[in-house]
């Protein structure tokens, strides 16, 4: 989405917003996905004992 929208923005003479738009957006799905990521190996590492699972963990 975030190439679309900076061709998008070229277009209509706004290049540097699209570039921006382009930067937040990657750093937003980055960050959404470690959050994520995080929390699901919290729940995971919560529920682990009680499954029979092994525990892992976050560097």
């Amino acid at each position: 989405m975030g190439i679309v929208q900076l061709i998008t923005m070229a277009a209509a003479g706004h290049a540097t917003l699209g570039i921006e738009v382009l930067i937040y957006d990657i750093l937003r799905y980055f960050i959404g996905t470690f959050i994520m990521g995080a929390i699901i190996t919290i729940i995971y590492n919560f529920l682990a004992p009680r499954l029979g699972g092994v525990q892992l963990g976050l560097k």
